[in-house]
């Protein structure tokens, strides 16, 4: 996967739970949003992507389980998934400041 699909699934995750608030990340739902936003954003920006068995596997879950979760993800996310480079450029930008400052990426 490209660096865009995780910068996306980031972007997606952080406009749920901090700006639009739909979505509460704890330790017990971060694995379950990121597994379903790496799919998602794989989906949308990739021309070819993982088949859907393999990245169940990888996530540990079964394929109907993804795509329930893949399903749920895009309503959370109100099926806003259009990414541009420019909005991966700024998400990129506020992980290197992050980085910098010595930051965990909480904020």
């Amino acid at each position: 996967m490209s660096t865009a699909v995780y910068l996306a699934t980031s972007m997606y995750i952080t406009r749920m739970a901090s700006v639009e608030k739909v979505i509460l990340v704890t330790p017990k739902n971060v694995h379950r949003l990121v597994l379903a936003g790496i799919g998602v954003a794989m989906k949308t920006l990739e021309d070819l992507s993982y088949p859907h068995s393999r990245v169940a596997k990888v996530g540990g879950v079964s394929e109907r389980e993804l795509s329930k979760l893949e399903i749920s993800f895009c309503f959370l996310a109100d099926f806003d998934l259009r990414v541009d480079a420019h909005m991966l450029f700024n998400q990129a930008t506020i992980f290197d400041q992050n980085t910098a400052s010595g930051h965990d990426f909480e904020s």
